[in-house]
């Protein structure tokens, strides 16, 4: 069942991402919208089914953005490491806690990115440039973190109910 979540919600992600995005002006410099998803799965799911999401996920957006091999796998991961961190830190009713999370994701995705970019000394950026598109990123991550991780969590809980009624019969229940 979650599985098929992931079937369904993991293309969905991509193709907003790669497709529907850079088509519309002022979400050409949004910051990757699978961050959410992976702060998802660092909050909510077990450690083995996330792993293998992140892996499956990040192959698929190696694949489509022809970065270096393994950019978004490592990225997804280290991001899914830090997000079990500071999911033990910050308390779980403080109000800024998904804001914060999406915002240190997209900041920690950035950097490797850079780390990557200076490590093959392709020269592609300059330094302010990155800066300023980190300064825009962090900033919608904060704004839409929130109402993105919402959707994400009402999208997971009607797909589990939606499959509840039409395979089960009333009166069994399953996790």
């Amino acid at each position: 069942m979650t599985y098929g979540f992931y079937i369904f919600i993991c293309p969905a992600l991509l193709i907003i991402q790669t497709v529907i995005f850079p088509k519309i002006l002022l979400l050409n410099s949004f910051y990757d919208i699978v961050i959410p998803f992976i702060i998802f799965l660092g909050l909510n799911r077990p450690v083995r089914e996330s792993t293998i999401v992140i892996l499956i996920l990040g192959l698929m957006m190696d694949c489509l953005s022809g970065t270096p091999f393994m950019l978004y796998v490592s990225a997804y991961f280290w991001l899914y490491v830090i997000v079990q961190v500071f999911a033990k830190i910050i308390q779980d009713g403080t109000r800024f806690r998904i804001p914060f999370l999406v915002s240190l994701g997209v900041v920690i995705q950035n950097l490797i990115f850079q780390l990557i970019i200076t490590l093959a000394d392709t020269g592609t950026q300059l330094p302010a440039a990155v800066l300023k598109i980190l300064i825009i990123q962090v900033l919608w991550a904060f704004c839409t973190g929130t109402v993105l991780m919402a959707l994400i969590r009402y999208t997971y809980a009607a797909w589990k109910s939606g499959i509840r009624r039409l395979f089960l019969k009333k009166g069994s229940h399953i996790n």
